[in-house]
């Protein structure tokens, strides 16, 4: 569901199950950051998506937003959480609200009631009190916070997590976003269906990996697809490779992505990382290094996340700037525009530390 160098213009990036930093938030946050990250699948950072999502077999219609005095941009994602084991599922759902004055300066939206309803009912998120929660800001240690200049250039987060979630795979959900000048957007997508990870070994959601091997994850199509993302959260990767004289951080976020609603295998770790690579020049070496396999001592956290087309279009089509163009949006309403992109998706935790118990995932490759 981030890049590592931000512009004042764009001081922060989507979060969601991503690219993203090293050791920025510490384990206190590990499973919530992952989470929320999923959930925000880099609405600004994976740019190089676009060119591979254009592969895809299927015609599209790009709409252009004119320019305005006052458009309100909402993006929201909504991910539905399977359980290792049984029917459980968490509802995560972020929704990111921006007022752009004249294309040039982006301010917060304040006081929007923001609902998702489907077959079971209505929720409505909650306004959070600061904007950032929405994001992740690499430059940001653990225990720092936001300088007054760059949070006042943040739009509005609304959020909400629930267990059990109140929507299952596949339905059909309808968004409404009634803003405090009475305007009104308004949004809809089927949440693709359930999947399941065939041929993994693994129990209470975990599993391990000999050393410097790599596993291939597959999984079950999951109706209503478009794309697959997958986002790993590595740690201890700092004492891992210190012995290969690569410095590293101890948590690192990488991406995979398995293209087309066809493609559902990913090869763990050597197929993650692309696209930071793109973006930062440090992790090459560490990409490098993972080509090989999980190093003894490191672990991560895996999150496999079945994305709608509204997901996929918005990344596809461009993604908002406040001096540029938006395409392909599925948010719709007077003076304003946006995503409202659904997935369901899978976690898996993953380990090579000499001596630990439990199954091994499966048959590595070398």
């Amino acid at each position: 569901m981030r890049a590592a160098r931000c512009s004042e213009a764009r001081c922060a990036k989507a979060r969601c199950p991503g690219a993203a930093s090293a050791n920025r938030h510490g384990n206190r946050r590990g499973r919530r950051v992952v989470r929320r990250r999923l959930v925000h699948w880099f609405g600004a950072c994976v740019a190089a998506l676009v060119a591979l999502l254009g592969v895809a077999s299927c015609e599209l219609t790009e709409v252009t937003i004119a320019a305005a005095d006052d458009v309100i941009v909402a993006q929201t994602n909504l991910v539905v959480e399977l359980d290792h084991e049984g029917p459980g599922t968490t509802l995560d759902v972020f929704a990111y609200l921006q007022r752009t004055l004249n294309r040039e300066v982006a301010r917060p939206v304040p006081g929007a009631v923001v609902s998702i309803t489907g077959p079971s009912g209505t929720i409505r998120l909650t306004e959070r009190e600061d904007g950032s929660e929405c994001f992740y800001f690499p430059g940001l240690a653990p225990g720092d916070t936001l300088t007054t200049h760059y949070r006042t250039r943040l739009g509005s987060c609304y959020g909400a997590r629930i267990t059990p979630s109140p929507f299952s795979p596949g339905e059909t959900l309808s968004q409404e976003i009634a803003l405090p000048d009475g305007r009104r957007l308004a949004a809809v997508s089927r949440l693709p269906g359930a999947f399941v990870l065939r041929g993994l070994d693994q129990r209470d959601g975990r599993c391990r990996m000999e050393p410097d091997t790599n596993y291939r994850f597959a999984w079950t199509a999951a109706e209503g697809s478009w794309s697959y993302l997958s986002e790993a959260r590595f740690e201890g990767l700092k004492d891992a490779l210190v012995g290969r004289e690569i410095e590293a951080p101890d948590t690192l976020h990488l991406l995979g992505i398995s293209i087309g609603d066809q493609d559902t295998e990913v090869v763990f770790p050597r197929q993650y990382g692309f696209f930071r690579l793109l973006q930062d020049d440090f992790v090459g070496e560490i990409v490098g290094a993972l080509q090989d396999g999980m190093p003894a001592g490191a672990s991560a956290e895996i999150a496999i996340v079945a994305t709608d087309r509204n997901w996929v279009n918005w990344v596809r089509g461009g993604n908002f700037n406040p001096s540029g163009e938006i395409h392909i949006p599925s948010v719709f309403g007077e003076g304003g525009t946006g995503s409202f992109g659904t997935g369901t998706g899978r976690r898996i935790r993953v380990s090579a530390r000499p001596g630990e118990e439990g199954p091994l995932c499966g048959v590595g490759e070398g």
